[in-house]
């Protein structure tokens, strides 16, 4: 008996929450706005009920992913090249006669080294008569390129690429050439007894359709050869000797054989960081996050996706890699200045 009175007044709620769930529901179809934000708010709790990514799931996602930014300034500030073997390097690139390019690559040997920073026009500090000569000067390191050393036996595919294989053939020891690595160790070795480092490499070009449709001397697998140079140097700059030696800087120079002119650029370190790891790829890939314009080459893909301006892509324009840097010539102290090869 008391289970059937309270079988009975469990029917009686029951009724009695439909009816009013019915005559409710029928007066807020009359303000459209009050059921609008009653269906909102059911649907809220219902997606808030279901296991899902909250909040702070989603800071933590974010957190994790790179969030490519460019670099305003650079380790050096300023680079010297050589005005001896700049035209040697451009004429071994180029044979005017033929009309022929060969794109090339090569080392630059140099020394670092500082020196002082001009003052801003028209900004005048005021000094007493105790004030020294070098009180507040400030000095930004530099780079003075005394020799471009190319690496032997390139063989370019076209002539509007470089052979990109032999620098991880000889100088990353990715493909075991051990004749090419015998040739740039001793290179290496001369130029440490002549007090010489790698400073940075170059890299000569036509200026084809790929960098026009681009209108950047650099594409995307420039930036990732010469990150992965840089990050050999790196490397070589510890293991040497048993002993940390500090790293001061690594550029990478572009020249258009045609016209000759050069560019110097450094790869953000952020950028370094990310082909060291694996997150940026040599070339562009199709898919969702990818570009659909002409100038892709431009583009560097990712293998996870990265946040740049506040967006998640699958690609790094190449100019967001890029740190410009101030060049300057000098006469070499190692260069032949001869014009009808590279420097050997």
């Amino acid at each position: 008996v008391l289970n059937m009175n309270v079988l009975g007044i469990y029917c009686d709620l029951f009724w009695n929450f439909l009816s009013i769930n019915i005559v409710l529901s029928s007066s807020l179809r009359k303000k459209p706005s009050t059921y609008l934000i009653l269906q909102k708010w059911k649907i809220h709790v219902h997606k808030t009920n279901q296991r899902g990514m909250t909040f702070n799931d989603i800071s933590k996602l974010s957190s994790s992913m790179h969030t490519v930014q460019a670099q305003e300034n650079g380790k050096i500030k300023r680079v010297y090249l050589c005005s001896n073997s700049i035209p040697t390097f451009q004429s071994s690139s180029f044979d005017k006669k033929r009309q022929r390019v060969t794109p090339k690559i090569a080392l630059l040997f140099g020394t670092y080294g500082s020196e002082r920073v001009e003052p801003e026009q028209g900004k005048k500090k005021a000094r007493t008569s105790l004030s020294s000569q070098s009180e507040d000067t400030k000095f930004c390191d530099i780079v003075k390129v005394q020799t471009i050393w190319e690496i032997p036996s390139q063989k370019p595919s076209t002539e509007h690429a470089y052979d990109w294989s032999c620098v991880e053939s000889s100088l990353m020891n990715e493909n075991g050439d051990k004749e090419k690595n015998d040739v740039v160790e001793q290179a290496i070795r001369l130029a440490s007894k002549l007090n010489l480092h790698i400073v940075g490499w170059i890299y000569s070009h036509n200026g084809g359709n790929e960098r026009e449709e681009s209108k950047v001397p650099i594409l995307g697998r420039d930036v990732i050869i010469a990150s992965k140079i840089q990050c050999r140097i790196m490397q070589q700059c510890k293991e040497k000797d048993g002993r940390h030696e500090e790293w001061k800087g690594f550029v990478t120079c572009a020249m258009d054989v045609l016209s000759g002119a050069t560019e110097v650029y450094q790869i953000s370190d952020q950028v370094v960081q990310m082909v060291s790891e694996g997150i940026l790829l040599t070339g562009p890939a199709e898919g969702e996050g990818h570009t659909k314009k002409n100038n892709r080459n431009r583009y560097v893909s990712t293998s996870d996706p990265v946040v740049v301006d506040g967006k998640e892509v699958r690609e790094v324009d190449s100019l967001l890699c890029l740190v410009n840097t101030a060049l300057l010539s000098h006469k070499g102290s190692f260069s032949s200045g001869r014009s009808n090869g590279g420097n050997k």
